[in-house]
């Protein structure tokens, strides 16, 4: 249902009529989901994808589940305005959508999963104390623990850091044929121009840091960035020198776009 639609109804007075909380996607942020799982909501209860989150439907209405009998929001109720998801506080004037609007919309996608910009952080953290041919063997372990996550909405609050991926889709990765694909997608030239980055100092918790702070930043908005990462510390492997981070950085910026 357009925003178009929406705009016929005035919710200047509200009628207790439901229109607004029935039979469209409620987009969540980062924060929506958050702030209802410390109000103690497990995800089960309202996290629904399409294919981002969005609160979950139920009944014939297919209306959200914190609607009540008398078409009443529970969470306004029970926890205040500003406890409802900010699509709902900004209804009808603007309804959100993923990949617009504020930062906290975006979610990178991996093995079927939609996965953090903070969990992601929290696994770059790992290749600071690594040489730059390691990157791809601890990055790829990382992604490993991301497959298997039990859920398919990866948070800091629900990411057991405890479980070790052993098999899934990247069992068989190096090995076969994706690696052969991905170095298929790096032209050749990307390897000269790595190779041709020169002989400066790397550092890698600066080079890492670095590129923490471009994801924090919204510099690296694309869905598929931890597969997008996996191949260019491939590539990384073939290194002779070791470059200025600056360098490295704007390299990675330039792979990144050719291959959005």
């Amino acid at each position: 249902m357009g925003l178009e639609t929406h705009r016929r109804f005035s919710c200047i007075k509200c009628s207790n009529c439901g229109f607004c909380c029935k039979k469209w996607d409620i987009y969540l942020s980062k924060d929506d989901i958050r702030k209802l799982v410390r109000l103690e909501y497990p995800l089960k209860k309202f996290l629904s994808f399409n294919p981002y989150p969005v609160m979950k439907m139920e009944g014939k209405e297919k209306a959200c589940v914190f609607l009540d009998d008398n078409n009443l929001c529970v969470l306004h109720r029970k926890h205040g305005y500003k406890s409802k998801p900010i699509s709902c506080r900004r209804y009808p004037k603007t309804v959100d959508s993923p990949m617009k609007g504020k930062h906290d919309y975006f979610f990178y996608r991996f093995s079927g999963k939609l996965v953090t910009r903070d969990v992601l952080v929290g696994l770059l953290e790992n290749l600071k104390d690594a040489g730059i041919g390691d990157f791809f063997t601890s990055f790829l372990g990382s992604l490993r623990r991301i497959e298997s996550q039990p859920g398919r909405y990866v948070d800091i609050f629900n990411f057991d850091d405890s479980r070790n991926g052993k098999a899934g889709r990247l069992r068989d990765s190096i090995k076969k044929v994706r690696l052969r694909i991905w170095s298929r997608k790096v032209r050749r030239k990307d390897i000269d121009d790595l190779k041709a980055l020169g002989g400066g100092v790397f550092e890698a918790g600066r080079f890492v840091g670095k590129m923490q702070e471009m994801i924090r930043k919204n510099r690296l908005l694309y869905p598929d960035l931890p597969s997008k990462l996996l191949r260019f510390f491939f590539i990384l492997r073939v290194m002779e020198h070791h470059p200025e981070t600056e360098e490295l950085l704007e390299f990675f910026l330039r792979f990144s776009r050719r291959y959005a």
